[in-house]
């Protein structure tokens, strides 16, 4: 079971795992990612993006 205080749940609609699914094996050459990971590494890319860094919004 996964740690609370390290990892929360969250529900997509079905549209959006399948998406996900898709992308799983194209994000990192070579390698097939997790669905957590996928929606993490998208997560990263827009937050850094707008200005996210270390846990604070420039």
């Amino acid at each position: 079971m996964a740690d609370p205080a390290k990892h929360k749940s969250v529900s997509v609609p079905i549209a959006a795992w399948r998406k996900a699914n898709y992308l799983k094996d194209k994000i990192v050459n070579d390698t097939e990612l997790s669905i957590s990971k996928v929606i993490e590494s998208i997560i990263n890319e827009k937050a850094k993006k707008h200005g996210y860094k270390n846990g604070k919004a420039d």
